[in-house]
């Protein structure tokens, strides 16, 4: 649909804005902005709208969540927001799982332990080989 399509754009270009920051030092616009600019926006949270999410959208919020690491800006509310992608469906859960492995190079421990509590707190969550990958690459 259009709107999906629009939906998509808006993420790669939020992705090729994040990627930008790490590599520009002259940058206009900084990680600062952008960390209140995704706040404010509420960005997570239409992300990871279990009424409106879909995979190809989860699957192009990893730069979002490797900012949010990488500047050690991750709250507990983005990492839940983030986390109940799992329960949407088997796809955005391998995405999720995915995306947590692709990231784990930039977490700091405190991060991997938050992920790790979330697999071996979360009474709903489902064991399948990604997620072994995923704690795995932690």
């Amino acid at each position: 649909s259009n709107f999906l399509e629009r939906r998509i754009h808006g993420i790669k270009s939020l992705a090729e804005s994040l990627k930008g920051i790490k590599y520009a030092r002259g940058s206009k616009i900084s990680g600062e902005l952008m960390l209140e600019w995704i706040q404010k926006n509420n960005i997570l949270d239409i992300i990871f709208d279990h009424k409106n999410y879909h995979v190809q959208i989860i699957q192009r919020s990893k730069e979002i969540l490797k900012f949010l690491i990488t500047e050690d800006q991750l709250s507990t509310e983005q990492l839940d927001l983030f986390w109940k992608g799992t329960s949407f469906d088997d796809e955005s859960r391998r995405e999720i799982y995915k995306i947590i492995q692709e990231v784990s190079g930039v977490m700091q421990s405190h991060h991997v332990k938050q992920f790790l509590d979330k697999f071996t707190k979360d009474k709903d969550v489902k064991i399948i080989p990604e997620a072994v990958n995923c704690i795995f690459e932690m």
